[in-house]
């Protein structure tokens, strides 16, 4: 699918209001006489905007994130002839916080920008923008949209052109090959053409104080208290409410949302540290007489559901369903082996992964909704092999705001004081790793500027002894209040760290190598030969020959970040990495997984009270990349099984080091490691080329009796499978499209069919 890359003299629109309802409605007729091919529409949105085409609801954008530009195809909703593109504008995400901002205003003010491009067959093209033409329904009348300002040429160029459309699934449909079939079996082919359901219905009610009468929900009349009812969907979802009612007046209905996955968080105890997150997700929703549904385009991610209704409403409650938000897969990798906690994991990191990605890389559906470039690189590693693409790095790394959260620095020459020092690494990392995946030459032209600059505020804070020295950071010079430094939300993880220097290392190989790639020979070479100074630095410095590890400056704490990124980038040689090694799983090992430090320290997230299964998964792929596969393989049983165990449905920002406790956000992509590990280092399929062009196949069957699975790429499905025959010979098969390279690197006593197709 291509999108329009010529800039129409697009605008934001808007109309002000001073009574009547919270929504808005802007509509355009389109005119189609001729075969289209495929249709695509725009949009970005300073509030809550709900999309529909022909009446049918598409998506709905958020608003929380200047820059984003939701994007989609329509294809299959567009009809010969006229066609009514409808938008439905609301306040803020936060309701209440909407009301109050239009209250103190006098008014309200929703605005959004739009383009509508449809391709025909024959070539030509059809772009409908907003403008004064699209009219807004105001108290009943047709009024002309107020034109405000217009998309930018560098806005238009930047975040438009690079938006990644949600597809149509109804017009893309994927085949399985034969050979592919003959290698992992059909129970594949099952499991890729499975549909999203069109809603999601609760498995239970859970608690309520109203009356079942005829298969709905009444209040209770002899009850003196609000009626309530409590349902549970038994996982996390992500979607739009609907409420299916008769009323025998207009009322209103009180939606809450659980943060936590559990129904204490409706008790709204003041003690709760999110208990401010919990009240500004609440929905209030108008049921009026004349209706029996109601829909309601705020996106939520919850697994229970408490609705109240007003004290003496006169209602039936039929139900409730969810139309669910999840980003279009056209293609599923898959994995299955003879350990079923394994199979459960390689899923549930799937799913979590896909109710973060929306319409870009987001941290937590529930409450940030925000793209972080230290989520963005292991977040695209799971994309790559859970749906076989991780285009939405692009699409993340042209986002604006926060620059904290995603690396931008346009305050570069001053702001020393900018919380997440880790992140500007970070970005340069997601850029390098989308053009190693890509090979696009293009994108790294694109970006070089702002990687350059990314990578310069880091080098304008390097010592003379070629390391970064960690200060405290403030978010406000008026409050002084400290900001976080690195992933672990730590304020005060100060000095000299293993953790930033390597990633700083990172930053400048990866610099080095593109710039050679775009022909920047001499930054190349200089950031090569610093390179090489801050590894020396790294390992001359901050090695502890007493502790065997690497060590931050100012601390006497053994970090499991300080030493598992330098080995995953490359600081180390043989000898320091197998003592890496020895000295983590003796000091940071536990029955539930790695934890963050070897001691208790309160301001790294707990340090050894707490398990991240972010950096067990980098730990776990540094032992597969240096030949400690069955370590790797037990670090994955323990840290994501542990999670399984205590009842994880998706997997959590942080484990408790312990075997039943919860973490609070329990959604948090980045925690979905253990599906790309076991699809890349078990199943041992890896990209050497981009795009897959070559391949290394390098299977890590450890314990395992029989291993299948399949990796979808960009030119076609990759599969492989494992079992012992009777005389205990390992027998593989691969099948991969024809023109992939292919290396083996097998077990002994090994055989291996290829199939090229």
């Amino acid at each position: 699918m291509r999108l329009n890359t010529e800039k129409p003299d697009i605008f934001w629109i808007t109309n002000k209001r001073t009574d009547g309802e919270e929504w808005i409605t802007y509509i355009k007729n389109i005119n189609t006489t001729k075969p289209i091919k495929t249709a695509v529409i725009r949009f970005e949105n300073d509030c809550i905007c709900a999309v529909y085409v022909n009446d049918k609801f598409i998506i709905s954008g958020n608003g929380r994130t200047p820059g984003r530009v939701n994007c989609h195809e329509i294809t299959s909703k567009l009809a010969s002839g006229n066609n009514i593109i409808k938008v439905v504008l609301g306040g803020a995400y936060f309701q209440q916080k909407g009301y109050d901002v239009s209250n103190s205003r006098g008014y309200m003010l929703s605005s959004f920008a739009m383009e509508i491009c449809v391709e025909y067959t024959d070539g030509t093209k059809l772009i409908v923008p907003t403008n004064s033409t699209w009219t807004a329904d105001i108290n009943g009348l047709p009024t002309p949209a107020m034109e405000t300002m217009p998309v930018t040429d560098a806005e238009y160029n930047t975040m438009w052109c690079n938006a990644t459309p949600w597809i149509d699934t109804a017009v893309h449909k994927v085949s399985i090959p034969d050979a592919v079939v003959n290698v992992v079996g059909k129970e594949y082919v099952d499991y890729a053409n499975q549909t999203n359901p069109e809603y999601i219905y609760p498995t239970t009610v859970v608690e309520t104080n109203m009356k079942l009468h005829n298969g709905s929900y009444i209040p209770d009349s002899d009850k003196d208290e609000i009626p309530y009812i409590i349902y549970d969907f038994s996982r996390l979802t992500v979607g739009y409410t609907e409420l299916e009612y008769n009323a025998e007046c207009d009322t209103e209905a009180v939606l809450n949302f659980d943060f936590s996955e559990t129904i204490t968080d409706f008790e709204h105890d003041p003690s709760n540290q999110w208990i401010h997150v919990i009240q500004s997700l609440i929905i209030k929703q108008n049921l009026k007489l004349d209706e029996t549904l109601s829909f309601n385009p705020r996106r939520r991610a919850f697994r229970f559901i408490k609705i109240e209704f007003d004290k003496n409403a006169q209602i039936e409650l039929h139900g409730i369903s969810v139309k669910p938000c999840l980003f279009p897969a056209e293609k599923h990798g898959w994995f299955t082996c003879s350990d079923n906690e394994l199979n459960k994991m390689w899923e549930i990191g799937k799913y979590t992964l896909h109710v973060n990605k929306q319409q870009e890389y987001e941290s937590c559906p529930r409450n940030e909704m925000e793209f972080f470039s230290g989520d963005g690189y292991i977040d695209a590693l799971i994309d790559l092999y859970a749906f076989g693409e991780e285009k939405l790095l692009n699409t993340s790394l042209n986002l604006v705001f926060p620059e904290a959260c995603i690396g931008l620095t346009h305050t570069a020459d001053f702001n020393k004081s900018r919380h997440q020092w880790d992140y500007y690494a970070w970005r340069i990392v997601c850029v390098y790793t989308h053009y190693k995946i890509t090979g696009d030459i293009d994108f790294v032209k694109k970006q070089f500027a702002t990687s350059e600059k990314a990578l310069q505020w880091q080098l304008n804070r390097m010592g003379k002894n070629n390391l970064i020295f960690q200060p405290p950071c403030f978010i406000s010079s008026y409050t002084y209040t400290l900001g976080q430094v690195d992933w672990a939300c730590s304020p005060s993880r100060l000095g000299e760290k293993p953790y930033l220097n390597a990633l700083l290392y990172k930053s400048l190989t990866s610099m080095s190598e593109m710039a050679a790639a775009i022909g920047e020979i001499d930054k190349s070479n200089t950031w090569s030969n610093i390179a090489s100074q801050v590894k020396k630095a790294i390992n001359d410095k901050l090695w502890s020959e007493e502790n065997q590890c690497y060590m931050d400056s100012m601390d006497d704490y053994i970090s499991q970040d300080g030493n598992i990124i330098p080995v995953l980038f490359g600081v180390t040689d043989e000898r320091k990495t197998k003592a890496i090694f020895n000295t983590l799983k003796q000091h940071l090992w536990t029955p539930y997984g790695a934890t963050i430090l070897n001691k208790y320290v309160p301001h790294t997230r707990g340090g050894n009270t707490t398990i991240s299964p972010l950096m067990c998964a980098y730990e776990a792929e540094t032992r597969f990349v240096n030949n400690d596969a069955d370590n790797a393989l037990e670090l994955i049983r323990r840290c994501w099984g542990n999670m399984l165990k205590k009842g994880a449905n998706t997997f959590w920002e942080f484990s408790p080091n312990n075997d039943k406790d919860w973490w609070d956000a329990v959604c948090h992509a980045w925690s979905a490691g253990c599906t790309y590990l076991l699809s890349a280092y078990v199943l041992g399929i890896r990209m050497t080329k981009p795009d897959f062009a070559k391949i290394v196949f390098q299977p890590n069957v450890c314990d395992l009796t029989h291993i299948s699975g399949v990796v979808p790429t960009s030119s076609g499905f990759i599969a492989a499978s494992y079992k012992t025959d009777e005389n205990n010979i390992k027998i593989f098969k691969l099948a991969v499209p024809k023109d992939t390279e292919v290396e083996c690197i097998l077990p002994d006593n090994s055989k291996i069919e290829i199939i090229k197709y």
